[in-house]
């Protein structure tokens, strides 16, 4: 993924706080049981068809984005051309979050 799509995909990876004003997720290594901060410009999340939205601080902001819908990928593609997106994180296994 990294070399084909200029993707970095974490597995087995569990978010456990999401800080908007900072910009940053907080994540958890399921294997190794290690946090990660892990910074971003937008976030999108991608839990699959029918997307979960956990009860995690910061999910309301306007940059945490939720794939389900051709909408939902227009409003995605709209905030990725402004010019403005430098790292952004996908969260989710769906098959929206899989290639």
């Amino acid at each position: 993924m990294r070399s084909r799509f200029c993707l970095d995909v974490r597995t087995n990876t569990e978010v456990l706080q999401i800080n908007c004003a900072e910009k940053y997720i907080l994540t958890r290594d399921l294997a190794t049981c290690t946090d990660r901060k892990e910074a971003y410009d937008f976030l999108i999340m991608s839990p699959g068809a029918e997307p979960l939205r956990p009860l995690l601080p910061g999910l309301n902001s306007p940059r945490v984005l939720t794939l389900k819908t051709m909408n939902d990928m227009d409003a995605i593609n709209a905030a990725l051309n402004t010019g403005n997106v430098h790292k952004i994180i996908v969260i989710g296994g769906g098959y929206r979050g899989r290639s």
